[in-house]
């Protein structure tokens, strides 16, 4: 078994509001992409620091950097990514989320504009 933690693709996420302007207090929820029960994000490379779930998204609407945890005896479990605003509005949703240079197998990702 091994276990992996990839950076996403951006050493820090950047997060806007439906009107374009920083999402302020929103959250990054995660979870897995298969069985939908929460899953953390890390902001370490060795997966030993957790974020909360969710993870609350800086004033000037910024979160990471994000590690993502891959287990190699679960190759199509990745995340499903819910970004809300501070009142649990939708912005929107991945599912599933593969990091780069992490397992997958075929499928491809989706996004969720509301």
């Amino acid at each position: 078994m091994s276990v992996t933690f990839s950076l996403g693709p951006m050493p820090k996420w950047y997060f806007v509001n439906k009107n374009g302007k920083p999402l302020s207090g929103g959250l990054f929820n995660t979870y897995s992409s298969l069985t939908k029960q929460r899953k953390f994000v890390y902001s370490d490379p060795n997966g030993n620091f957790p974020y909360t779930n969710p993870a609350n998204i800086d004033a000037d609407g910024t979160l990471g950097p994000i590690y993502f945890k891959f287990d190699d005896t679960a190759p199509t479990d990745g995340y499903f990514i819910e970004v809300t605003d501070a009142n649990g509005n939708l912005i929107w949703t991945v599912d599933p989320y593969f990091a780069p240079g992490s397992g997958g197998g075929g499928t491809t990702t989706t996004v969720l504009l509301v």
